[in-house]
């Protein structure tokens, strides 16, 4: 039993004849003119707007990540800086808060002045 590529050498009936220059020539040009003529690039400026608004964005969203967690350390707003400094003494509490696709919630909760040696009450 031969092989697919064997079989099909033997069986090739265009194997051994030569393609004259001419008709190599005259089959470039149906191959080159079915193949549409591209358009020139009008879009260049795109990729680098593109690639400068995704930096503006990644930049914004740090800066707004930024704000609202010094916002959440200080209790939430604004106006909660004052009693923030004026309870000093309060120990802060800090949550670590997961979500599962499927709807489960993990919540850590974290004392700063949590002493192992007390107990809690």
């Amino acid at each position: 039993m031969t092989d697919w590529r064997t079989a099909l050498r033997k069986t090739d009936p265009g194997a051994h004849a030569q393609l004259t220059n001419e008709d190599a020539q005259a089959m470039r040009r149906a191959v080159l003119s079915a193949v549409p003529p591209q358009a020139p690039r009008s879009r260049a400026w795109l990729q680098p707007l593109l690639l400068a608004a995704t930096v503006a964005l990644m930049i914004a969203t740090g800066a707004a990540a930024g704000h609202r967690a010094s916002l959440e350390s200080t209790g939430g707003s604004i106006e909660a800086t004052a009693e923030a400094t004026a309870a000093s003494d309060v120990p802060e509490t800090r949550q670590l808060q997961f979500a599962t696709p499927g709807g489960t919630r993990i919540i850590w909760t974290f004392n700063s002045a949590l002493n192992l040696n007390e107990s809690m009450p």
